[in-house]
């Protein structure tokens, strides 16, 4: 599992093309519900006869000093809310990257910025078949134990619905019902496996004057140059 620190926080960044907006899909993503976060804990621990203090659990980041306060915040809040005890551990990055590859850990941090303003850059290129992050995460029954490898078909009726989505929604001409396929895919990759913890979306907060002309982009990252004063 990935706690997933960037542009797929809720999945793709709202304000790129195909997106699925919060305000049109107030249920999808993930939510804040510590009961049944409790209720699933539960069923684990009794079907592995096991208690919370028997989990080995280690949250891996790199070194920063926003990933060491987020992944303090992180071990904090699973501690209170589930009783669990995380082992939380930075690396410095060419490390954490090898570390990260061998899936050695339960868990790791990672993030993603995007290349160009689209849905599609955020699920198909980061988690579509043999792409970006694929090989380390942990779809369940996935094709290979092997981290090197790539995926295949056929592994897991999940990841090939997912998979299948994102293919559809490439090619779907029509705005509304290409939302509503990647809103299909996010449902299956957040929530039904689960296989990614998503954090937030990068932000920046900016102040400016009442004469200045804030021309929004799409993509969340200003272009100053567009900018204009209003006399």
């Amino acid at each position: 599992m990935l706690p997933f620190r960037g542009g797929a926080v809720g999945g793709a960044y709202p304000g790129a093309a195909g997106g699925p907006k919060p305000e049109l899909y107030p249920d999808g993503g993930v939510k804040y519900n510590p009961d049944k976060a409790k209720e699933l804990l539960n069923e684990y621990l009794t079907e592995k006869n096991l208690k919370a203090e028997d989990l080995k659990l280690t949250l891996m980041a790199n070194s920063t000093e926003g990933n060491q306060k987020t992944g303090e915040a992180i071990v904090g809040m699973w501690k209170d809310v589930l009783g669990v005890n995380v082992n939380f551990v930075t690396q410095e990055r060419q490390v954490y990257l090898v570390t990260r590859k061998d899936g050695k850990e339960n868990i790791y941090r990672n993030s993603w910025v995007q290349d160009y303003p689209d849905a599609n850059n955020f699920l198909f290129d980061v988690f579509g078949l043999n792409a970006a992050f694929t090989a380390v995460v942990d779809w369940p029954a996935n094709a290979t134990a092997d981290k090197d490898a790539e995926y295949t078909t056929g592994s897991n009726p999940n990841f090939d619905k997912f998979t299948e989505l994102l293919q559809q929604a490439a090619n779907e001409q029509d705005a509304k019902k290409r939302m509503d396929l990647y809103a299909q895919a996010e449902q299956i990759l957040l929530v039904d496996e689960a296989v990614v913890a998503p954090l937030y979306w990068y932000s920046d907060d900016i102040l400016t004057r009442p004469e200045v002309q804030d021309t929004k982009s799409i993509t969340g990252y200003d272009h100053y140059e567009k900018w204009d004063i209003q006399r």
